[in-house]
């Protein structure tokens, strides 16, 4: 079931990774790093396409942007913007990797209907990095939309297998 803009009802399969993915850890990571970073013929991401996670803005302290290569040296193990107690991508891989990584938590947590993440207690205190007044962890990714399940996919199983690299 689902909760509210379509989050997750609590304890659904957002919060577990089933069963191990069997592809190579680079495939993995391409897979994940195809979702959130644009392609060279299409410059702009879900995540750089409202100019939010550029080189320019850096929302969250974040950019997400062509100029990335490789998602486990941006991402994995870097303490995140909004929520200081977790990594953007936590290494440790599995359900517990899943629920301790930003990223996974931004896409997937319970929010409200205008899409205000519901805060945790598990997140420790909200981090200060321009969020808006009332949105102490910020708001559902991505912003105004919802990926198709394909694309969620993607990046949860690259979170669960433990974030590998691309090679």
């Amino acid at each position: 079931g689902t909760g509210a803009a379509g989050a997750p009802a609590a304890g659904g399969s957002d919060t577990t990774c089933g069963p191990a993915s069997t592809l190579p850890g680079p495939m993995l990571h391409d897979m994940a790093k195809a979702v959130l970073l644009p392609k060279m013929e299409t410059p702009m991401s879900p995540c750089a396409f409202s100019s939010c996670h550029t080189e320019k803005l850096k929302k969250a302290n974040l950019v997400l942007d062509l100029s990335v290569p490789d998602l486990k040296a941006l991402l994995v193990d870097k303490v995140s913007c909004e929520a200081p107690a977790l990594k953007l991508v936590d290494s440790s891989g599995g359900d517990a990797g899943l629920n301790k990584s930003w990223l996974w938590l931004k896409l997937a947590a319970p929010a409200d209907p205008s899409g205000i993440l519901t805060p945790n207690p598990a997140w420790g205190t909200p981090g200060s990095c321009g969020q808006m007044s009332g949105q102490e962890y910020g708001v559902r990714m991505p912003y105004g939309s919802e990926w198709e399940p394909a694309k969620r996919a993607a990046v949860k199983a690259w979170i669960c297998a433990g974030a590998p690299g691309p090679t």
